[in-house]
């Protein structure tokens, strides 16, 4: 029996973007080279979460709760991709909504961590460097680079003249 995949790739060359694809045949023995059939485990389960801003004026922990959508849970890297592809790039998020990816399946609120902190950087839209500033630090939490397990989700929030990115 024999393993057939097509793999697409873009390259920008002097006639602009151009599509290509290579396509692989090998025996079925083989094909574990290409995708092998065990997932890469995570140390931790991660969600990514979305909301948008409340429009009312005085909301109840109970409305934010029902404000959240949880966008799906992952415990490998390759079902991180699968989310996190489909995922708006920071610059692209409408205004007033909410990214986060948490620890688990943990509802991101000030509430659950009492005793705990947030660190928050504001960047001008202007300077274009969000969507790579997002990703290292998605890829940092699922990683595992920040040494302890401490860190217990990140925020990406759109605003109108100023973008957020918090870990807590």
């Amino acid at each position: 029996m024999k393993y057939s995949q097509t793999y697409y790739f873009c390259e920008d060359g002097l006639r602009g973007v151009q599509l290509h694809s290579v396509n692989i045949t090998m025996a079925a023995e083989e094909s574990d080279l290409l995708c092998p059939p065990e997932k890469s485990p995570l140390c931790t389960p991660w969600s990514f979460w979305f909301d948008k801003k409340l429009q009312k004026e005085n909301p109840t922990a109970a409305d934010y709760q029902n404000n959240m959508n949880i966008l799906g849970t992952f415990e490998t890297v390759e079902d991180f991709w699968r989310h996190f592809i489909h995922i708006q790039t920071g610059s692209n998020l409408p205004n007033h909504c909410n990214v986060y990816m948490f620890r688990y399946t943990n509802l991101p609120s000030w509430e659950r961590w009492p005793d705990g902190g947030c660190w928050i950087l504001k960047v001008k839209r202007k300077q274009g460097v969000l969507n790579k500033l997002w990703q290292d630090l998605v890829f940092a939490c699922i990683g595992e680079e920040f040494q302890n397990y401490g860190v217990v989700g990140v925020m990406l929030a759109s605003r109108k003249n100023v973008d957020i990115i918090s870990v807590w």
